[in-house]
């Protein structure tokens, strides 16, 4: 659907659809194929026009339900057709998609997305860190793990990091004892670290990263100001080093679906899939996971 979105508030385009007049035209006027079952039988008697007016429209009316009835009874609008074909070629398509939509080019005017994006014919989901940057639902979570990842070194690196060091890692899966969907290596690549790992799986004390003497003073990053306010632990890291500046610190990371949509919005996002409209390939999940760092600081004296 056409909206303002000059007066839509964030949680009112949360999803997003980006696509061209043309693109929507498309998008809406596909036939539904559950439509065309229950018409199954009036098209094996042969046509509308051999059963006679009056037949087919009880049982266009029955088959359809109130999306027929509904046609036959709204006023018409003006321009809109007022042909029995076209009316019942109108019952029989998918209708409007009930998500907030605009064209590429007033959509990358707008907001912000990925490299590449956005495409014509494809749904996003706004980021809730940065709420005007748009990524695609598949790898929504994906990417917002390797996003904190990345926020965690940058912070480590602003507030005078020394080294970073990988203490521990471990998932959901093996602490409970079962087997883990996605293997530790696979899931740290994911995510974005880079370490080894035992023949179990396990991990154990190594260096994930050096830095040289910082050439300031320890300083939080403004843009990682969202960060902060949605992880503790990042926030507690910034907060103790930037008052007791101690030399070090250690800082477990939890990491997982971010984003969870709901009910509610799995079902929109599958019905989307459903109509055509893009969401970024196959849904990724970022398993539950623990990885335990240790910070050490160059001194501040």
């Amino acid at each position: 659907m056409k909206a303002d979105f000059d007066r839509l508030a964030p949680e009112e385009r949360r999803i997003i659809l980006v696509a061209s007049d043309a693109r929507y035209e498309t998008l809406v006027s596909e036939l539904d194929r559950a439509k065309l079952l229950g018409l199954l039988p009036l098209l094996l008697a042969g046509s509308i026009g051999l059963l006679g007016a009056g037949a087919a429209s009880l049982f266009l009316t029955r088959a359809l339900g109130s999306t027929y009835k509904g046609l036959l009874r709204a006023p018409a609008k003006e321009g809109a057709p007022t042909d029995t074909k076209s009316l019942v070629t109108r019952a029989l398509t998918r209708g409007e998609i009930v998500l907030p939509h605009l064209s590429p080019d007033e959509a990358a005017r707008r907001f912000r997305f990925d490299f590449g994006d956005p495409e014509d014919g494809t749904a996003y989901l706004s980021n809730p860190v940065a709420r005007d940057h748009y990524l695609r639902p598949a790898i929504a979570n994906e990417r917002l793990a390797q996003e904190k990842m990345t926020a965690f070194v940058r912070l480590a690196a602003a507030l005078g990091a020394k080294r970073i060091l990988l203490l521990s890692a471990d998932t959901e899966q093996r602490k409970a004892g079962g087997k883990a969907n996605i293997p530790l290596p696979e899931l740290a690549a994911q995510i974005g670290i880079t370490a080894q790992f035992e023949a179990n799986g396990s991990a154990s004390r190594q260096l994930c990263m050096e830095f040289d003497e910082p050439r300031k003073a320890p300083s939080v990053p403004a843009d990682l100001a969202p960060w902060l306010q949605a992880e503790p632990v990042l926030r507690a890291l910034a907060d103790t080093r930037m008052t007791a500046r101690p030399r070090l610190a250690r800082a477990a990371l939890s990491f997982g679906d971010t984003l969870d949509f709901g009910a509610d919005a799995m079902a929109t996002l599958t019905k989307l899939a459903g109509r055509g409209v893009e969401l970024g390939g196959t849904y990724r999940r970022v398993a539950k996971s623990t990885f335990c760092f240790e910070i050490e600081y160059f001194p501040t004296d």
